[in-house]
C-alpha cells in the first residue's frame, strides 16, 4: 500500500516538476556572483542599503528573466506550495513584463535580457494588427470590450522605447500605435475610453489612461513631434483635475512617469508641479516608525478606497507607490529640488526595503527542493501572509528599483 501511495504522489508531481521546468533556464541555477548583470560590479563601496537593493534588483530581473517561456509569454504566476503556475493572463502585464525587462536590460546592459525582452514584446505584437479605416494605425487585435485598446497600446509603445536600440522596425510600428492613441485623444485632453457606467468609466480613467500617457510620452523622446508634446499638456490639466476631485493610487505610477518624461523633455515646470502634487500626497500614506510588533509593515502603504485611507497591512501594491516614487525623485533631481529628492529618496528606499521582504531571497526558498528553487527565487509574493508570486508584482516592484538605481541612488 505504501509503495502505491509512493507511486501515486510521484505521478501528481510530475506535471508540477514539469510545469516549473519549464520557467527554469536550460542553463541551470547561477548564483550571483556568476550572473551576467552584475557580474564585475563593486558593490563593496556602495552603502549597506544601496547594496541591497543593487543586489535585490539583479534577483528580481533574473526571475523576469526565466520567468520568460518558450512561446515568448511570461509566466502569469506561480504557485509555490503546489509547485504549479498560476492559471490565468493579462496583456497588460504581460507588456509590463517586455517594458521593466527592457529598461533592467538597459541598465545593467544585460544582452540576455534585452534579447528575453525583445521575444516577448514581438510576441504581443503579433496580436495587433492595422486598423481597417487607416492602415497606418496599429491597435490590439482583440475587441475593446474585453482589452482596453489605450491601455494595451500606451503599455505596448511604452514597452518598445524601454528597449536597449530598439530595431527600426519595432520604432515605425511603434510610431503607428503612437497614431492610434492620437485618434483616441479628445479636445479636453483625455482619451476616448469605452464604458458601460459610470463606475467603469471611472476606472478607465484611473487605470487606462495613464498608460496610453505613458506610451506617447516615451514614444516623444525618441521621436519628438509637436502633437505629442500638445497632447501631454492637455492631458496633464485634464487628469490633474480629475485627480483632485477623486484622489486614488491607481493613476499615480503611470501618470507620473508619463509627466517625468514630458518634465525631461520640455522642462516644463507644469509637469514637474503634477508629479510634485501627486507624490506628496503619497507620502503621507506611508507606514513609518512602527511599534515592534508590526514594524514589518515600515516602508509600506495604507490602501485608499472609496475616498479614504484604511490602516491595513501593506502588500505588494505597495510596489505601484514605489515606482511612482522613483518617477519623483527623476523629477526632483532634474528641477534641482534637492529637499524634496530627499524626502523622495528617503521613502522611496524604505518602500523598495519592504518591498525586499516580499521577494524570495536564497533564506526564502532553503526549504523547497533544490530543482525548484530556481522557479520562485527573485520573485515577489504577495503579503507576508501569502507567497503566490504574480507577474504584475514582479515588473511594477523591477520597474520602481530600475528607477531608484537610475536616479535616487547616490
Amino acid at each position: 500500500m505504501r509503495l502505491i501511495m509512493l507511486a501515486i504522489g510521484s505521478a501528481l508531481l510530475l506535471p508540477a516538476f514539469a510545469a516549473a521546468q519549464d520557467i527554469v533556464p536550460a542553463v541551470g541555477y547561477k548564483k550571483l556572483d556568476d550572473a551576467s548583470p552584475g557580474k564585475g560590479r563593486d558593490l563593496s563601496n556602495m552603502p549597506l542599503q544601496q547594496r541591497t537593493i543593487f543586489i535585490s534588483t539583479l534577483r528580481a530581473t533574473e526571475w523576469l528573466h526565466k520567468a520568460n517561456k518558450a512561446d515568448g509569454r511570461f509566466v502569469y504566476g506561480f504557485l509555490p506550495a503546489l509547485r504549479t503556475p498560476m492559471e490565468g493572463d493579462s496583456f497588460i502585464d504581460q507588456a509590463g513584463g517586455a517594458y521593466a525587462l527592457g529598461r533592467a536590460a538597459g541598465y545593467f546592459g544585460d544582452e540576455r535580457a534585452a534579447a528575453v525582452a525583445k521575444q516577448a514584446l514581438l510576441t504581443l505584437l503579433l496580436e495587433t494588427a492595422t486598423d481597417p479605416q487607416d492602415p497606418q494605425q496599429r491597435r490590439t487585435a482583440v475587441a475593446d470590450a474585453l482589452l482596453n485598446r489605450v491601455s494595451s497600446g500606451g503599455m505596448l509603445l511604452a514597452a518598445i522605447h524601454a528597449q536597449p536600440n530598439p530595431a527600426s522596425d519595432l520604432v515605425r510600428t511603434g510610431d503607428q500605435i503612437a497614431l492610434f492613441l492620437q485618434k483616441q485623444m479628445q479636445a479636453d485632453g483625455t482619451f476616448r475610453l469605452t464604458a458601460d457606467n459610470p463606475r467603469t468609466a471611472n476606472e478607465l480613467m484611473e487605470q487606462a489612461s495613464g498608460h496610453g500617457l505613458l506610451g506617447i510620452a516615451k514614444s516623444n523622446t525618441a521621436r519628438p513631434a509637436p502633437w505629442k508634446t500638445e497632447a501631454l499638456k492637455k492631458a496633464r490639466e485634464a487628469h490633474l483635475g480629475y485627480w483632485r476631485k477623486q484622489p486614488n493610487l491607481a493613476m499615480l505610477p503611470a501618470h507620473s512617469a508619463a509627466y517625468a518624461e514630458a518634465f525631461a523633455q520640455t522642462k516644463d515646470r507644469a509637469f514637474a508641479d503634477a508629479v510634485f502634487e501627486m507624490n506628496d500626497w503619497l507620502l503621507d500614506l506611508q507606514y513609518r516608525d512602527m511599534e515592534p510588533r508590526r514594524r514589518h509593515w515600515t516602508g509600506g502603504f495604507r490602501s485608499w478606497r472609496d475616498g479614504k485611507a484604511s490602516d491595513v497591512g501593506p502588500d505588494i501594491h505597495s510596489g505601484l507607490c514605489a515606482e511612482s516614487l522613483a518617477e519623483a525623485c527623476r523629477v526632483a533631481r532634474l528641477a534641482g529640488d534637492a529637499q524634496r529628492h530627499e524626502r523622495y529618496r528617503l521613502a522611496l528606499e524604505s518602500s523598495l526595503m519592504f518591498l525586499g521582504s516580499l521577494q524570495y531571497n536564497d533564506g526564502a526558498v532553503q526549504h523547497y527542493a533544490e530543482w525548484f528553487r530556481p522557479a520562485i527565487l527573485g520573485g515577489f509574493h504577495a503579503s507576508h501572509q501569502d507567497g503566490n508570486l504574480r507577474l504584475d508584482y514582479a515588473w511594477h516592484a523591477l520597474a520602481a528599483q530600475i528607477g531608484y538605481l537610475g536616479s535616487a541612488a547616490d
